[in-house]
């Protein structure tokens, strides 16, 4: 399980958590080119081809509303 962004303490995140389910301990992948993904809350996170997962729109600060797409490759991660 793979857990993109969110909100901390009124503040927004920029940061990626993997949950491993069969020993249910958390990771964090390294993620090149984190200084691009605006950190956010309430987009959406989807997966495709097992290995990518995808982020759009979402929103931040004073709910200003983001038209962002963002896709992270975890080929290596996996």
């Amino acid at each position: 399980m793979v857990v993109i962004g969110g909100e901390s303490n009124s503040a927004d995140l920029n940061d990626c958590w993997a949950l491993d389910l069969e020993s249910f301990l958390w990771i964090k992948p390294e993620i090149r080119g984190q200084n691009h993904f605006t950190p956010k809350r309430f987009h959406s996170a989807n997966t495709i081809m097992k290995t990518k997962v995808i982020t759009f729109g979402g929103c931040h600060s004073e709910y200003v509303h983001l038209n962002e797409l963002v896709i992270f490759d975890l080929t290596n991660f996996c």
